[in-house]
């Protein structure tokens, strides 16, 4: 387990930008073979990885600490960078989940002049594949890997929404969950909208706001033992007597 941690290059010249200047005191785990780095670098080094928690080396050991704790901001659209129209701009707070538990971001919204402003932050926070817990002024989102991680937990464990919010908690903050907040409720609400948006997907449905009401059976799971007209039933059933049909 030390030798896991051990890093001699800690405290050394930064590994990727070699200046002297710059110590290497930030390492990453959740990295695959990340070495010790810079503030600087470790934040350029997790511009696609926002929500990594890494390590700085303080006081003769590693302290765990939030990327948004040394000023990264997460640049939500243009692939990761900055909005060209969004310079002047300044940063929003965010609270995700995501499978290493729950954070606070602070991001860079897209401002990019488009035709409809209704549900703008909600689309540019889920095309950044985070899901909103409201499509009105979104403060919270998750991952759609934590979303999609969830709704497999709940078919092979049965584990609830509260108790996998918990568990979020605690990987955040083992020895003190309440030091992170409980979005038991708001998470719940964002995966049932997410189960029902990816069942209008898998059954080519177009969301009820764009087509009108949604068909009777139109969301109905196709029962391949149920008599079908043309498919698994005799022609000529409709002449035989009622009984037999």
């Amino acid at each position: 387990m030390h030798e896991r941690e051990h890093d001699s290059r800690i405290g050394g010249a930064c590994m990727r930008c070699h200046v002297e200047t710059r110590p290497a005191l930030y390492k990453c785990f959740m990295c695959f073979q990340l070495p010790p780095l810079c503030e600087q670098c470790v934040k350029d080094a997790h511009k696609h990885a926002p929500f990594h928690d890494i390590q700085v080396w303080r006081n003769n050991c590693f302290s765990r600490i939030t990327l948004a704790s040394i000023g990264f901001v997460v640049n939500l659209g243009h692939d990761g960078d900055p909005c060209p129209h969004g310079a002047a701009k300044s940063t929003s707070k965010y609270t995700v989940l995501h499978e290493g538990g729950i954070h606070e971001v602070q991001a860079l919204r897209c401002f990019c002049p488009v035709r409809e402003e209704k549900g703008r932050d909600a689309m540019t926070l889920w095309r950044s594949d985070l899901f909103p817990a409201t499509f009105l002024r979104p403060q919270t989102a998750m991952t759609s890997g934590v979303l999609r991680g969830f709704h497999l937990l709940t078919l092979t464990t049965k584990v609830t929404a509260s108790g996998f919010c918990t568990y979020l908690r605690r990987r955040t903050s083992y020895w003190s969950k309440d030091d992170s907040k409980d979005r038991a409720r708001e998470f719940f609400m964002a995966f049932r909208m997410f189960c029902f948006l990816l069942q209008l997907k898998r059954h080519a449905q177009s969301p009820p706001s764009l087509d009108g009401e949604l068909r009777a059976g139109s969301l109905a799971i196709f029962c391949a033992a149920c008599p079908q007209p043309g498919i698994n039933m005799t022609p000529g059933w409709e002449s035989r007597p009622r009984e037999k049909q």
